[in-house]
């Protein structure tokens, strides 16, 4: 289901249908308004939104267009007799002035679409099993974000096991002070500020922080409260797409599992129309230099469009030699040549990418998406 709101106010709530969805109003005042899509998760796809400004004008008044006067016929002046009537003499004809051949305006090139939402459904557990997901703003400006950590609410995507009570950490560099959250109505001020992004969560046991960062690197933890168990999903959410910043990378450890314990990482091309390249891997056997003792042997990747799709999936990131020079030029060339990796060039919508184990297999692994820009 995707809600279309403005604000707080919800406009329409409409089914996905043929992977697209839509609606029509007349309740909008005149001016530039800002339109959210948010579309819940389900057992395939993370939750994702778009914001867009839909300019509403007014109503345009046809000028009447004047009715044409009569010429009046002229009355001729009667000759006197025996007076000649002068010939005159003909006139240079006048040249016609050339009209100028006008030159063609140049198309402008599209600015590429960029990611304005990062998401990863995992399953949740306990100890170094917890959901930690990283992410790097790059540019020059301050990024408005909204972390979320999901879980109760999956049970209206068929989840059974989603986690009962998520705690959401945001951790940065040095100077920074650790946030936490786990209800995401606990702070007033923090409840209003999620409020007026348009997109908060729907069950008052999950967690959400609304702040502004400066470029850099941080990592958001997701954990159970009571060291609860569960599928979750945590996202980030660029609320001022236009700074002269953006959400560069999201990475996600988690344990890797079979069936609907895969991790499933979500992301959202938007603000522009033109096409971007995005980077994905998944990583499992290098962990082990990072002091992990159960990696994912040999992971595997898919990326999928809004539909479900599949556009490509990539077992061991050198199998492709187009792709293994690409993510090589890209400086993303996996660790492991068991590893995977794709690169791919895409336009504005939702994806998917998904990451499990060869042949069944589990253990803890990374799942990275970058972007790359155009």
């Amino acid at each position: 289901m995707v809600t279309f709101q403005e604000g707080s106010t919800i406009l329409a709530q409409v089914p996905l249908a043929g992977g697209t969805a839509s609606f029509q109003t007349s309740d909008l005042s005149i001016g530039d308004r800002t339109i959210t899509a948010v579309y819940a998760s389900d057992t395939v796809f993370a939750s994702s939104s778009g914001n867009t400004v839909h300019t509403v004008a007014a109503p345009i008044t046809p000028t009447p267009t004047p009715s044409p006067i009569p010429t009046p016929t002229p009355t001729p002046t009667p000759t006197p007799g025996g007076t000649a009537t002068p010939t005159p003499s003909p006139g240079a004809s006048p040249s016609p002035t050339p009209t100028p051949t006008p030159t063609p305006t140049p198309t402008p090139t599209p600015t590429a679409a960029q990611a304005v939402n990062l998401s990863t459904r995992l399953h949740v557990r306990t100890g170094d099993n917890v959901g930690i997901g990283g992410f790097i703003i790059t540019g020059s400006g301050a990024k408005q974000v909204l972390l979320r950590a999901i879980g109760p609410s999956l049970t209206s995507s068929g989840l059974a096991d989603p986690l009962p009570d998520p705690v959401l950490e945001l951790h940065g560099q040095s100077s920074f002070t650790m946030i936490t959250n786990d209800n995401w109505r606990d702070d007033p001020a923090q409840e209003q500020l999620i409020k007026n992004s348009g997109i908060p969560p729907t069950d008052d046991l999950e967690s959400a922080i609304y702040v502004i960062l400066a470029p850099g690197a941080y990592t958001a933890v997701v954990k159970g409260k009571d060291n609860a168990e569960g599928v979750g999903l945590v996202e980030i959410y660029d609320l001022n797409p236009d700074a002269s910043s953006k959400l560069a990378n999201i990475s996600t450890r988690a344990l890797v599992g079979m069936g609907d314990n895969i991790v499933i990482a979500g992301f959202m091309l938007g603000q522009h129309n033109g096409n971007n390249r995005l980077a994905v891997r998944g990583l499992g056997p290098s962990l082990t230099g990072a002091g992990i003792v159960n990696p994912l042997a040999n992971p595997i990747l898919e990326l999928r469009n809004r539909n479900g799709t599949l556009l490509v999936a990539n077992n061991d990131w050198q199998d492709d030699p187009a792709q293994a020079s690409a993510l090589t030029a890209a400086g993303l060339a996996p660790p492991n040549q068991l590893e995977a990796g794709i690169l791919a060039t895409l336009p504005p919508g939702l994806y998917t990418a998904l990451l499990a184990g060869l042949n069944n297999g589990t253990g803890i692994a990374l799942v990275e998406i970058y972007d790359l820009g155009p």
